[in-house]
């Protein structure tokens, strides 16, 4: 359980080189109310690690129509406020239009 909105402010920008269509983004985020992570099963409640209240992040990425329907995506983000300490995300994959 977690009880928390996030307020962003951010910039993008988009591009288009052929085919390819690269951008890239940064954001400011603000963490208001708990920021504390609640894992609850049954009737026990444990609390996880505690968060940043705000935090920076940075992503770039690219993606590519293979045709009238189909589109592949590639990203790359980076960010401040995370619990693990892998501070990358990569992304990778195909979207489909139905």
């Amino acid at each position: 359980l977690w009880h928390a909105s996030v307020s962003s402010l951010g910039w993008r920008v988009d591009s288009r080189l052929g085919d390819l269509r690269p951008w890239a983004q940064i954001s400011y985020n603000q963490q208001f109310g708990e920021n504390i992570w609640k894992a609850q099963s049954g009737l026990s409640r444990m609390t996880a690690t505690n968060q940043n209240g705000n935090w920076l992040d940075v992503t770039v990425g690219a993606d590519m129509l293979l045709n009238q329907n189909i589109a592949a995506y590639a990203a790359l983000s980076q960010a401040e406020n995370t619990t693990n300490n892998s501070d990358y995300l990569y992304t990778m994959g195909v979207s489909a239009r139905f």
